[in-house]
């Protein structure tokens, strides 16, 4: 049974709540995301070696990103997608690389924003809630192909934290509910749940346009 002949078959029946449900996701993108927090009051402070190697960390904006991405190692897709991310925010967007020590290649990185700089794209109650909290934007966190397994999300957390904790009291940070093992790495570094979001748009509004609702 199609789709369509499901939702009437439910409106003949006088399941409205159900119909509308069948009919606004066939018309609508629905979608979950979860809200994280990482408090720096909660930080370690550890130094502990990861897999035997420590990591050295640079940083720089979204204007001066050609250092990034200049020796890109993995697909065009995730080239592209990261390079629109640098072109949006430009001198607002801050970017922190890690490398192994004495190493030239980049192996993950982190995107930030300070919601104090009104950033574009941004749901209006994600940025109050930073504000409100002090916290930094985490946008982005991403691990080169090449070095995935090595636990380097959780090993950036310690460094990231010691450069950003004069300006800010904790990172927030979001994603859809589907990424699980992305959520998995947060929790493992610390981070907790502290807010769910809701996003409902038309198929052709891109990014994190469309109506949002914030329930903490």
């Amino acid at each position: 049974m199609s789709t369509l002949s499901s939702a009437f078959k439910l409106l003949k029946e006088g399941r409205f709540k159900d119909f509308f449900s069948i009919a606004l996701g066939k018309f609508l993108k629905i979608e979950n995301y979860q809200v994280d927090y990482f408090d720096f009051s909660e930080a370690s402070g550890s130094r502990e070696l990861v897999n035997g190697y420590t990591l050295e960390m640079d940083s720089f904006t979204g204007e001066n990103s050609k250092k990034l991405f200049s020796n890109w190692p993995d697909s065009d897709e995730e080239l592209r997608r990261h390079k629109k991310l640098c072109e949006l925010y430009g001198s607002e967007l801050e970017i922190l690389t890690f490398k192994r020590k004495g190493q030239q290649q980049v192996e993950h990185f982190h995107f930030y924003l300070d919601p104090s700089s009104e950033p574009r794209n941004i749901p209006a109650q994600v940025l109050k809630l930073a504000k409100d909290k002090q916290a930094v934007l985490r946008i982005r966190v991403y691990t080169f192909e090449n070095s995935r397994g090595n636990k380097l999300g959780k090993q950036s957390l310690e460094p990231a934290v010691q450069y950003l904790a004069d300006r800010f009291q904790g990172i927030l940070a979001w994603r859809g509910e589907l990424n699980r093992a992305s959520i998995k790495m947060s929790e493992s570094s610390g981070f907790k749940k502290i807010a769910s979001m809701k996003r409902v748009a038309l198929p052709s509004q891109k990014g994190m346009e469309g109506i949002i609702k914030l329930n903490q």
